[in-house]
């Protein structure tokens, strides 16, 4: 049963997701040049929902394949994060929103990083704090140069320091 409740879901989000994917195509932006059509704020949803079309295929297909595969067999209780859990993730994902700004990517993306992975069960303080510092290094060049897109500084801005 919940293997076909996975697909149905993935369903209504493949059709979503699609449906952004066109609205993206209209996006005027008459102050850009027609170098810019793959980098840039026209490229970053594109980019965003790319990605989302690609997970979410892949969970289509895996709901898919369970809900043929389990056809008369009893199906597992899946667990689910507690309550604490699930609150704990809004919290440090509301913070992660209301201080992006004023604070920056630096100081901002980094604790939302290891807060996310202590919630999903990391505990080596030296693998969480390096992988999150990995990601997000790699996320502040892929904005910066792949998709030429300047991320909130903070106060790490170049004009403050100076």
């Amino acid at each position: 049963m919940q293997a076909k409740q996975d697909f149905v879901s993935s369903l209504v989000a493949l059709a979503l997701i699609l449906g952004w994917l066109w609205l993206t195509v209209s996006i005027d932006l008459s102050f850009s040049s027609d170098l810019e059509t793959f980098s840039g704020p026209r490229a970053y949803p594109r980019v965003l929902l790319g990605l989302a079309l690609v997970f979410n295929l892949v969970i289509l297909g895996r709901a898919w394949l369970q809900w043929r595969a389990a056809a008369g067999e009893p199906q597992d209780e899946v667990s689910t994060p507690g309550r604490g859990k699930v609150v704990a993730a809004a919290a440090v994902l509301i913070a992660f929103v209301l201080l992006l700004e004023p604070a920056g990517y630096i100081l901002t993306m980094l604790p939302l990083l290891i807060a996310v992975a202590w919630l999903f069960g990391a505990r080596r303080p030296v693998i969480v704090i390096g992988v999150s510092l990995l990601l997000m290094l790699t996320c502040l060049v892929a904005f910066r140069f792949g998709l030429n897109t300047v991320l909130p500084e903070g106060i790490f801005a170049i004009d403050t320091l100076v």
